[in-house]
């Protein structure tokens, strides 16, 4: 039984990684697959693409940072598409589920405690070709989950010492700022489109697209790639420029390297929307590129 693992992002990678080697453990027709187990040199989108299309269940790894990266929301709704919706969930790790934002919001959403692992495990094993019964699912369960439970907490208390804490809470007057910010930015963005100078901003990182000559409808679609892409790299880009490269190309001007975390997600967002991405790394000298 396949179920395919989505991530996104150092923290869910780690703790996706957990799961995948401790699922068989309970349950031992279940065959895990996350994107990281893809080989070197293959075919991202052709491999992804025959995944979704063997998987039989799917568990969103989702945490309070990557829950609006494009490429978990991609694969959640690609999931969608392959299985019944019912055998989609998304895994809270650092939230609650009601600060689970739409479009994940939508699935049936469990947290990462015994309780919530164990309606998962039941949900698979309801689709299991030979199902084990419920008291052996149970035993099985109270047998492995102190070791899950440990890996996870080793993850969350590295995860925490890195991020200093973990990020700090928002006052409401700020969260409602920062949605006005957002509408009023939107705004200026439609209008920019229809200027033919696709600009865009919103804290904490920006981007412009030098003006690309295409028809419109082209445009609108490649303006929402080029906010994805901003959104994806921003942590290692918080400003990023865009040239047109012809066709479905864009060149990508940055100041500074991006990870190889983020490297390997922009490579799988390139690949499934069948772009032609170039990186072009562009030292800042006192002013903005």
């Amino acid at each position: 039984m396949k179920v395919f693992l989505s991530w996104s992002g150092k923290y869910s990678q780690r703790v996706a990684a957990a799961m995948k080697e401790w699922l068989p453990l309970l349950i031992n027709e279940i065959d895990p697959f996350m994107s990281s187990s893809i080989d070197a040199g293959s075919r991202w989108q052709a491999e992804i693409s025959s995944e979704l299309e063997k998987t039989d269940f799917g568990i969103v790894f989702v945490t309070a940072e990557n829950q609006g990266m494009p490429w978990l929301n991609f694969e959640a709704g690609a999931l969608a598409k392959s299985v019944s919706q019912s055998h989609v969930v998304p895994l809270a790790i650092d939230l609650k589920l009601s600060d689970i934002r739409n479009p994940l919001g939508q699935f049936q959403a469990q947290e990462l405690g015994k309780d919530g692992v164990a309606n998962i495990l039941r949900a698979i094993n309801s689709s299991a070709q030979k199902p084990l019964v419920d008291e052996l699912l149970g035993k099985a369960l109270d047998m492995w989950w102190p070791d899950l439970e440990g890996k996870v907490e080793a993850i969350r208390r590295e995860s925490l010492a890195q991020n200093k804490g973990g990020p700090p809470q928002r006052s409401e007057r700020e969260m409602l700022e920062e949605v006005l910010s957002s509408v009023r930015d939107l705004s200026r963005s439609q209008r920019a489109v229809l200027e033919g100078m696709q600009t865009w901003s919103n804290v904490p990182f920006r981007y412009e697209a030098r003006s690309i000559p295409m028809p419109p409808s082209e445009k609108r679609r490649m303006q929402k790639f080029m906010q994805d892409i901003a959104q994806l790299i921003r942590k290692d880009a918080p400003t990023v420029t865009f040239e047109a490269a012809g066709g479905r190309g864009l060149k990508i001007l940055l100041r500074d390297e991006l990870s190889a975390e983020t490297s390997v997600e922009l490579r799988d967002f390139a690949a499934v929307n069948d772009l032609q991405l170039e990186i072009v790394v562009i030292p800042a000298m006192g002013g903005d590129v």
